[in-house]
Order: C-alpha cells, then structure tokens, then sequence
C-alpha cells in the first residue's frame, strides 16, 4: 500500500520538484499542497499524478485537514520577496505547519531549512533566516525532522545565479546581496 505524503510549497520549484518526483513512485501517494491551487507547477505535477490540494496555511485546521491520513510530509515554505515583510509570513506559516504535523502525529518530516545568517554572520538573508527560524520551532516542538539544506536549486544556476563568461574557458557567478 501506497504511503501518503503531503508535500507543503508545491508552488515553488522545489517543492514541485519534489512532488513530482514522488508521485512518479508507486510507493507513495502524494498530496502537493498549494495555497490556493493554482500555480504554473500544478498543471505539471497533477500529470505525474499526484493530488494538488489547496491549503489556507494560516490556518491550522485547513493543514490538518491536508494531513489527514498522511505518514509524513516534506516542508519547503515560500518566501514572497515582493512583501517586504514577508519573514513573519513565512515563518507564521512555517510555525502553523509544525503545529498541525505535531498534533497530526507524523511519523517524519523533512524540512528544507535555511542558516541563521544573523546569528552567523550578523547578515539578515532574510529567506534564510525564515526558515533557521522555523527549523529551531520545528525542533522546540518535537516534530520527528530531518533538515535539508539546499543552497540553491539547479533551475537558478540557469537563469538568476547564471554564470557570466570571464574569458577563455572560466565563468564568473555573482549574486546580488540585499540587506
């Protein structure tokens, strides 16, 4: 019997990926949760058959109403850079999603978390942070974790993080640091 997992941030290439990846193995049944259903991935994940769910993540209920009668989930919350204070968006979300697997008693949960770079290097990466900071509540209440740490995705290497030619045979790669 198929296990059912519930993969939170469906709307991000990630979490897409993710889900995609999954329903393509008879072994799990995949529910890909996205805000209100209707993002570019969804057409594309519901092809490799997986369920795409819509899901008020400020909402506490609505997210054990997804968990429902899944074993585990895998987390990846989105970060919305066009809100300037999207941190305590996504770290709210974050925290509702811990309390809603917690109560739903998942039997696992990979994260894909972010470094604290304000407590490492007294930069605020505020994406980063957002994550550091719902890992650490993850941990604090007990959710059985597995943290990932994916420093950027290959889609980025080819279009924003895109090296630049530097002459003969090398390549440059920048990013853009805001504070």
């Amino acid at each position: 019997m198929a296990k059912v997992i519930a993969v939170f941030g469906a709307n991000s290439a990630l979490g897409a990926a993710v889900a995609k990846s999954l329903a393509k193995d008879s072994n799990f049944m995949v529910k890909a949760v996205d805000p209100d259903g209707s993002s570019p991935y969804s057409s594309e994940i519901r092809a490799c058959g997986a369920q795409v769910v819509p899901c008020n993540l400020h909402d506490v209920g609505s997210i054990k109403q997804v968990l429902t009668g899944c074993e585990c989930a895998f987390v990846t919350t989105v970060s919305n850079f066009n809100n300037p204070d999207f941190i305590d968006d996504e770290v709210k979300q974050g925290m509702n999603i811990a309390d809603a697997c917690t109560s739903s008693k998942l039997s696992h949960v990979v994260f894909n978390t972010g470094l604290h770079t304000v407590k490492i290097i007294g930069i605020a990466a505020r994406h980063l942070v957002a994550k550091a900071e719902v890992e650490a509540y993850m941990k604090g209440k007990g959710v059985p974790l597995t943290s990932l740490l994916v420093p950027t995705t290959y889609e980025d290497l080819l279009s924003i993080l895109q090296p630049l030619p530097a002459g003969q045979n090398n390549r440059w790669l920048g990013t853009q640091v805001n504070s």
